[in-house]
């Protein structure tokens, strides 16, 4: 059962040497000055909460977690085991940080997003709502990924991919290179060229909506063919 812990609970514990309070349970937790813990919230053994961070209702900090100075984790937020949360950076309500993960300075990932094993959110970057990003993915300083946005997992992604969102569903680049993505369909840019309009018409797209659609797709292949990500 995890064990809740408060603020004062831990600063009500005895430091050691090396600066760590030590809770009756065993568990050694770092808490800078200023920093403070919602209610419901639990921190895992070896965590390390920086000055002034604020710690939401309900979030769970995994053991030997990181969260740094005035970093902010929403409510019910999940932060993974040995993850690492930069300076000023901030997690949404129910966001949840893998295993391993590492978010940035200043970076901002929304509310309900998910965070892969092992992925890299640069500084400044900006993760949307929804969006999930895959198991060792990298995203570069001040990269943006758009709402519901999906990248594969082990995608390096240096700068802001193109993301268009069209009258129903997202299409874009999702990190992998010659593919393109929209909602749950991910395929071959060769396989857009020719089966746009089937697969709207298949989904139940008006007329006008497969002309758009086939706009959207020119322009991402367009976008990908630029920066090399078509092959």
């Amino acid at each position: 059962m995890l064990k809740i812990t408060t603020a004062k609970e831990i600063r009500d514990c005895e430091q050691n040497s090396d600066g760590w309070y030590v809770l009756p349970d065993g568990r050694h937790i770092q808490l800078g000055d200023d920093a403070s813990i919602g209610n419901g919230a639990h921190i895992g053994d070896g965590a390390r909460i920086g000055s002034s961070a604020r710690i939401g209702n309900d979030a769970r900090i995994g053991d030997d977690a990181s969260i740094g100075n005035y970093a902010s984790i929403g409510n019910d937020a999940r932060i993974g085991n040995y993850a690492s949360i930069g300076n000023y950076a901030s997690i949404g309500n129910d966001a949840s940080i893998g295993n391993y993960a590492s978010i940035g300075d200043n970076a901002s990932i929304g509310n309900d997003a998910r965070i892969g094993n092992g992925a890299r959110i640069g500084n400044d970057a900006c993760i949307g709502n929804f969006a999930r990003i895959g198991d060792d993915a990298r995203i570069g300083n001040n990269a943006r990924i758009g709402n519901r946005a999906i990248i594969v997992p082990s995608a390096k992604i240096e700068k802001s991919p193109i993301y268009i969102q069209g009258c129903r569903y997202w299409i874009g680049y999702c990190g992998e290179v010659g593919h393109i993505r929209s909602g749950c369909e991910n395929h071959p840019i060769e396989w857009w060229a020719e089966n746009v309009e089937r697969c709207a018409e298949e989904n139940e797209y008006t007329e006008i909506e497969q002309k758009e659609y086939r706009f959207h797709v020119e322009s991402v292949i367009s976008w990908m063919k630029l920066y090399g990500f078509d092959k």
